[in-house]
């Protein structure tokens, strides 16, 4: 226990009737002391519990993190990467915080209030004993004591609140910077890059790929020659009666279907083609919006219900943009 070097702000108080306001003072500070320490321990049993179920969380997710890491392509991602960091910062998290709880639960605090108020109950004993020097010696020697008592218990409660307010800012500290560099490496992960690294581990084809065409097939005459006199008529098996035909309508009086008419009913119905696209399309934007402010709302199961939809309308606009595609190489 520390001593003064010079005159205590007690050493003077001995008059009788200071005596109700300095056991009132006393009582007080020994009651905050012991309500300190409490709320200490306190604080430290809601920290290890919360310590306690990080880490049980950290285990669980980490079974469910190698399973999904056997399941994905074998290639670089940064997507997995920022989940795996994630992974371990909750679990920093969890030791600092039980680093946070072993200090608040630390029963200094209370030891030192218990020797402190046993050694001022027994000096005061000992003053009781001695009314003879109560009022020379024994009485500001008294007061000099239980001014260095108070002293004591200021700077353990204190240095108490300090270290507890130093780990938990200390960890707070740790803790911002380890998330920013997670945030730093969330605002990294690009879809485009992770696809790319996808696509490289793809094997190459050997051919291009090509849009598939259907070529024109002229008639065939059934008795068309087989012979080598077969080139004297290179058109419809050498029949020279029969038209030459091309891969191009042929406007004739004699066919069954007037070309004008239908040409006319084909820009019809690419007319009403490219309207139902633009409705469509239309409804998936506003969709799309609805989705948007369901997302910013934290509507999460309205907002997968509102893609299904979107997916479905994207769907029949694709289809009606292949028909009309159709439709206009009649025209």
């Amino acid at each position: 226990m520390s001593t003064s070097g010079g005159g205590g702000v007690l050493k003077d108080l001995g008059h009788p009737g200071l005596n109700e306001a300095l056991k009132s003072h006393n009582g007080v500070t020994f009651k905050l002391v012991k309500t300190v320490s409490d709320f200490s321990e306190t604080l430290a049993q809601l920290y290890e519990q919360h310590a306690e179920a990080l880490q049980v969380l950290v285990s669980n997710y980490r079974k469910r993190n190698s399973e999904l890491r056997k399941e994905r392509p074998a290639c670089q991602s940064n997507l997995f990467a920022a989940w795996e960091t994630l992974l371990q910062e909750i679990e920093a998290d969890s030791q600092a915080t039980i680093d946070v709880a072993s200090t608040l639960s630390r029963q200094h605090t209370l030891t030192q209030y218990i020797d402190s108020h046993n050694a001022y109950v027994q000096q005061l004993h000992a003053t009781n004993a001695m009314l003879e020097a109560y009022h020379c010696e024994t009485l500001p020697q008294l007061m000099q004591e239980l001014e260095e008592i108070y002293n004591d218990l200021c700077n353990i409660v204190s240095e108490a609140v300090l270290q507890g307010a130093e780990a938990i800012a200390a960890k707070a500290a740790e803790q911002a910077k380890r998330y920013d560099g997670l945030a730093v490496q969330c605002k990294n992960v690009s879809p485009a890059l992770d696809l790319g690294y996808f696509v490289r581990t793809l094997p190459v084809p050997q051919n291009n790929q090509r849009i598939p065409r259907k070529a024109f097939a002229p008639p065939q005459s059934a008795n068309a020659p087989t012979d080598a006199g077969a080139d004297d008529y290179p058109d419809y098996g050498g029949d020279p009666m029969l038209p030459v035909f091309k891969d191009e309508l042929v406007v004739d009086r004699g066919a069954t279907i007037q070309v004008r008419p239908s040409l006319e009913a084909l820009r019809r119905e690419s007319q009403e083609l490219e309207i139902q696209i633009k409705q469509l399309q239309d409804s998936v934007d506003a969709l799309v919006r609805t989705q948007i402010r369901g997302i910013e709302g934290q509507l999460y199961s309205k907002a997968n219900e509102i893609q299904e939809d979107i997916s479905m309308k994207k769907f029949d606009v694709r289809a009606k943009q292949i028909h009309l595609a159709a439709v206009r190489a009649q025209l």
